[in-house]
């Protein structure tokens, strides 16, 4: 009789190429990841170095002269008999203008600006 429990399954050869195959596939999905993160951080350099999405001194122009006409308007109700409204919008939309486009106005205008937002914001 034979002894069952030294004989080896027929199936054991057929495991070793699977571990090779989960060894070798390990390391590249690893090198794609790199590779795919690498890629990424030199688009991201690339897109930076064009420019990204800062403002050029044109567009600043253009802002700050939409700016001063927004306020301008809005100045002109304050004080009016039914144009608290429209002065409250032109209010806002001025000051939206200018924190929404930091790159354009100086840090005392910033802060005005948000300061108003924040008035507004509190009267309803």
């Amino acid at each position: 009789m034979e002894d069952i429990t030294t004989h080896q399954p027929a199936s054991s050869g057929r495991q070793r190429p699977r571990t090779w195959a989960a060894v070798g596939l390990v390391p590249a999905a690893v090198l794609v990841s790199l590779g795919l993160a690498v890629g990424g951080f030199l688009m991201g350099r690339a897109s930076a170095d064009n420019g990204g999405d800062d403002k050029g001194a044109a567009d600043c122009a253009k802002v700050k002269d939409l700016a001063a006409t927004q306020k301008a308007e809005a100045d002109s109700f304050y004080n009016q008999e039914g144009r608290d409204d429209d002065w409250l919008f032109g209010t806002r939309t001025y000051a939206y203008l200018v924190k929404q486009n930091p790159e354009c106005f100086a840090a005392d205008t910033r802060a005005k600006a948000q300061a108003t937002l924040d008035r507004l914001e509190s009267m309803g």
